[in-house]
């Protein structure tokens, strides 16, 4: 196969296969938008500002987790602000939060200590093997550039049987 350049999309460069014609991007040229700042901005917006808000749609994805597992240790990856997390809590789940804006999880630790939080890219390597009941990423896999390096590390922290939840559109 030799790929013909067929353009730029937003951050991604498009290559064509010259055989069959699918139009694929070229990852390894890909630049994440928001690797120079952090997406929840500066340390000028207010802290108030950033507290999670946890909406219908927060509580029906736990809701659908609850069906499948009662209770015990969550991580949810690429957590933002926490909303996820925090309904995971009330629903009598431990959280962890894990999430690469330092401004989230500032905000994370001030309004909600009960929660466990760790601004990473990763899973880091201090979480347990196999002590984790549940993993959840709710729209963060499309980011990804390599999203089996992830899917790896999810299955070092869940414990045999434990429950995967990933949403993406």
């Amino acid at each position: 196969m030799n790929p013909c350049f067929v353009g730029e999309r937003g951050v991604l460069l498009l290559w064509a296969c010259d055989r069959c014609g699918l139009v694929f991007a070229d990852r390894a040229a890909w630049k994440d938008p928001h690797a120079v700042e952090d997406y929840y901005g500066a340390g000028h917006i207010p802290l108030e500002a950033l507290r999670a808000q946890p909406t219908a749609t927060h509580r029906e994805r736990m809701g659908f987790v609850k069906r499948w597992v009662s209770s015990g240790r969550l991580v949810d990856y690429g957590g933002g602000l926490g909303e996820t997390a925090v309904v995971a809590s009330r629903m009598g789940f431990a959280a962890t939060v894990i999430e690469d804006s330092a401004r989230a999880v500032e905000a994370g630790k001030h309004f909600y200590p009960d929660i466990v939080w760790h601004c990473a890219r990763t899973l880091p390597d201090s979480l347990q093997d196999a002590g984790y009941d549940v993993v959840t990423a709710f729209h963060v896999m499309e980011h990804l550039l390599d999203p089996r390096k992830v899917l790896r590390q999810f299955h070092r922290v869940l414990r045999p049987g434990g429950y995967l939840c990933i949403e993406v559109p």
